[in-house]
């Protein structure tokens, strides 16, 4: 299964990937973090989106994927990812919780580059 992060949401939001759209508008059964969630609110309250679609934004998120909540295994596995690879926290948190999943991280970060389990997307 596939675990989209934040990137992918945002450039299928913003319309700037063709990768990205067609990944999110396929018929394939996704999986996101629930930190995604506060990463695409975050960056479009600071493109100053309207609240009204910001909400759809996230309620699309919501009906599109399977939303992975954190738990202490997840915590755990990001502070060893977070050393070992030099991630942020958000980003190690996102990685574990795709590692826990055994899916494969769909990404437009180039943070993740040349991680385990990991397909970057280019624009």
């Amino acid at each position: 299964m596939r675990f989209i992060d934040s990137s992918i949401w945002l450039d299928h939001f913003a319309e700037t990937s063709k990768n990205s759209i067609a990944i999110i508008e396929s018929s394939e059964v996704v999986q996101c973090s629930i930190l995604s969630l506060y990463e695409v609110e975050k960056r479009l309250i600071r493109l100053k989106v309207t609240p009204e679609e910001i909400e759809r934004a996230l309620q699309f998120i919501k009906s599109r994927g399977i939303i992975i909540n954190l738990n202490e295994d997840i915590l755990s596995q990001a502070v060893n990812f977070s050393v070992k690879y030099n991630l942020s926290a958000i980003d190690a948190l996102i990685y574990a919780t795709a590692m826990e999943q055994n899916s494969i991280l769909i990404t437009a970060d180039n943070d993740f580059r040349g991680l385990p389990n990991t397909e970057i997307i280019n624009k």
